[in-house]
């Protein structure tokens, strides 16, 4: 449950501790620009951690659901995150969910949560502690969003509605749809995918995205992505 909730709202879990020995010598053979690319993550988030990673095996009841999985990458100071990727959005959703999960379930969770990436405008995020009732209270709302999509699509997006929701969403309306279409119509934009295509067609700008219910573009960037600039400092 803790992995399909994950999946749901923010797309495959892209989680990259540490690759290998193995791995890492085959990248240096092939490309050492990537390679020292890499090792620079992994320098990255060595600065802000301690000690070997460890996994803890979790199981909670919210709102009336059984969440159970496992938290990887956890560390004296909380979850750690790395990917190679330049995109971090899609990464932010699952980690935001094992943050308030450890939360929740792990008297000594630290609090704290990094990602780490490739992006150039946000190479490394960190997620602040947040209180165990308040964490409950997001989780309740993450799970009834769960529970909808998987009887209808819902229209949230992880780079679309997170450029939404980091312009300032409905408190600076024109200029946060402006960074939402960037996001949707680029080239590699989330307009372009072929799941995103299936499910509602093709759509010109985000705030056109029609779903059941009212559950609209706008309203779930904020509902979702608040929080978690909350948690960013942002």
């Amino acid at each position: 449950m803790l992995v399909a909730l994950a999946l749901v709202l923010g797309g495959i879990v892209g989680v990259l501790w540490a690759f290998g020995a193995e791995y890492a010598d085959r990248v240096r053979r092939e490309d050492e620009g990537e390679y020292r690319e890499f090792r620079g993550l992994v320098q990255q988030v060595r600065a802000r951690v301690s000690g070997r990673p460890s996994q803890e095996q979790v199981g909670i009841e919210v709102a009336g659901t059984r969440i159970e999985g496992v938290l990887p990458n956890l560390f004296r100071e909380g979850l750690a995150t790395v990917t190679f990727s330049s995109s971090f959005e899609p990464r932010l959703l699952p980690l935001w969910v094992q943050h308030l999960v450890a939360t929740v379930a792990l008297d000594s969770y630290p609090g704290t949560a990094v990602l780490v990436s490739r992006a150039e405008k946000a190479p490394a995020i960190s997620l602040a502690p947040v209180r165990r009732e308040q964490a409950r209270a997001l989780l309740e709302d993450l799970v009834a969003l769960y529970r909808m999509g998987r009887t209808v699509p819902l229209p949230l997006f992880p780079r679309t509605s997170y450029a939404y929701a980091l312009a300032g969403g409905p408190a600076n309306r024109e200029q946060a749809l402006e960074e939402a279409r960037k996001a949707w119509g680029q080239d590699s934009g989330e307009a372009q995918d072929a799941f995103v295509r299936f499910a509602f067609g093709e759509v010109v700008s985000p705030e056109e995205v029609r779903a059941p219910g009212d559950h609209d573009f706008e309203g779930l960037a904020e509902r979702v992505f608040r929080p978690v600039l909350d948690a960013m400092g942002e």
